[in-house]
């Protein structure tokens, strides 16, 4: 009569899947030949440390199958012995090992009470990171990384099993960064995008941009802006939507996630703005129409524009184009700039980056009003005297 084994849940976690071909290739000999190595158990316990995919076959198949116990301490002993264990196996993946080296890591300093209490290794005091560095010859810096690692992966396996195996067997080729990345969203938007790499509706290698794109829609939509001060100077740049790129090279997705034409309608910039306010508000000249739609959905009256003179052509859909709009609409009875104060409508100045806006702008808003309250929309990086508000800028 086949001997009884039980199945501990947390054990059978530190068991890295095999590829499917590694798996098949198992089953047909185990079927054939029957299942010549023996299962080790935990001593005492009947627990099973090793053995997990032979002891599942044998289970299907209903083949007998022998064990052999182990005598071990503590479940943190029988923790211990199975990575070193699973980590000693020449088919394991570089996922897998980080994997279970960021879990020895968190048991190591569960079990010595932090990372600052000292452990004792070969007559020196080591902090466990330095410690389990030692183990496994890496610096402690990557072990900090696959704890990281090692905490996201139990997250998502949390919310779908299947994840975690593929993503250990090398099936979600994926970045060790990009899983924690994708741990840190809500269940329902990690179970989202995961559906959508499982399926293959999105490119495996693009997981973080699935990432990215989640938190941006989410930050931008459902958050409002929170702040208790009202601007009378608002400078944005929204990221605007082409719906009609012909080609690649004319798609801005392929630089940055857009927003549609309700998306942008919808922020409560009203919320932020002093009841006597101008807007400096940037739009390509193909979505002029659109700028206008977010300009009376804001609460302001358009009144008039600037032109930035990019000197450099850029392919459009239908002109190559040398220019930009930044349109000036106002509420309430803010004063007029100063007449020494208002510039030349045309500025000239070369493009940088793509989409980035000439700082020279700053420096024509600020000596228009330099004495209001500004804050700039979408922003990529800090100013000073300026409030800013957007995914990209620093801290923001």
């Amino acid at each position: 009569m086949k001997p009884a084994v039980i199945i501990d849940e947390e054990f059978r976690s530190l068991i890295p899947s095999l590829r499917q071909e590694e798996f098949l290739q198992l089953e047909a000999n185990i079927t054939n030949e029957g299942c010549r190595e023996p299962l080790v158990v935990w001593e005492g316990y009947k627990i099973l440390i090793d053995g997990h995919h032979r002891h599942r076959i044998c289970e299907t198949y209903r083949i007998p199958y022998k064990i052999v116990e182990l005598k071990l301490e503590s479940r943190f002993d029988v923790k211990r012995w199975i990575i070193m264990n699973q980590i000693g196996k020449r088919n394991i993946t570089n996922d897998a090992r980080l994997y279970l080296i960021g879990r020895y890591y968190r048991d190591v300093k569960h079990n010595q009470g932090g990372d600052r209490t000292r452990a004792m290794y070969r007559n020196c005091t080591l902090h466990s990171k330095e410690l389990v560095g030692r183990m496994f010859n890496i610096h402690p810096n990557t072990v900090m990384n696959a704890s990281k690692f090692s905490k996201a992966l139990d997250r998502i396996a949390e919310i779908q099993p299947e994840s975690k195996e593929l993503i250990e067997d090398g099936t979600i080729k994926t970045t060790q960064t990009d899983i924690v990345k994708l741990a840190t969203l809500p269940a329902e938007d990690i179970e989202r995008v995961l559906v959508q790499v499982i399926d293959k509706k999105d490119n495996l290698n693009n997981i973080n941009r699935l990432i990215t794109r989640e938190r941006k829609v989410k930050s931008i939509i459902n958050q409002s802006l929170q702040t208790d001060k009202k601007y009378n100077v608002i400078y944005a740049d929204p990221p605007w939507r082409y719906e009609h790129a012909s080609d690649s090279t004319m798609n801005v997705e392929a630089h940055y996630d857009t927003l549609s034409l309700d998306d942008i309608c919808n922020l409560n910039v009203s919320d932020i703005s002093h009841t006597d306010a101008v807007l400096f508000l940037w739009s390509p000249s193909a979505l002029l129409f659109n700028a206008m739609n977010v300009i009376n959905a804001w609460g302001f009256e358009y009144r008039t524009c600037m032109v930035w003179f990019k000197k450099a052509p850029v392919l459009g859909h239908n002109l190559k184009q040398v220019h930009e709009l930044l349109l000036i609409a106002k509420k309430g009875n803010l004063p007029a700039p100063l007449p020494e104060n208002r510039p030349v409508s045309v500025v000239e100045a070369p493009r940088e980056g793509h989409s980035k806006k000439p700082d020279v702008f700053y420096e024509v808003i600020e000596k228009m009003y330099p004495e209001f309250s500004k804050i700039e929309l979408f922003a990529r990086r800090r100013r000073l005297g300026w409030d800013c508000w957007g995914d990209e800028v620093d801290g923001g």
